[in-house]
């Protein structure tokens, strides 16, 4: 299911996004499939839950950048 959230850091590699559930997820530099991240853009994402043993980590997949053209384009 798609999810939209906000790009609350990012350094090129890895950051967080705050999601509109208000859940962070984990931002891969190479999940990024539209536009250039940057902090405090809006994005749309899939979830993914990723759970071991001793750890679950919410990952964003296929991120998109929303820029005012995409969000037009709709």
């Amino acid at each position: 299911m798609k999810n939209y959230g906000k790009i609350k850091d990012y350094n090129g590699y890895t950051g967080n996004i705050l999601g509109v559930d208000g859940k962070n997820y984990l931002l891969l530099q190479k999940e990024i499939v539209e536009g250039k991240a940057e902090v405090d853009q809006n994005v749309s994402f899939l979830a993914e839950t990723y759970e071991t043993a001793e750890e679950k980590e919410n990952i964003a997949r296929f991120v998109k950048v929303l820029t005012l053209e995409s969000q037009k384009k709709k």
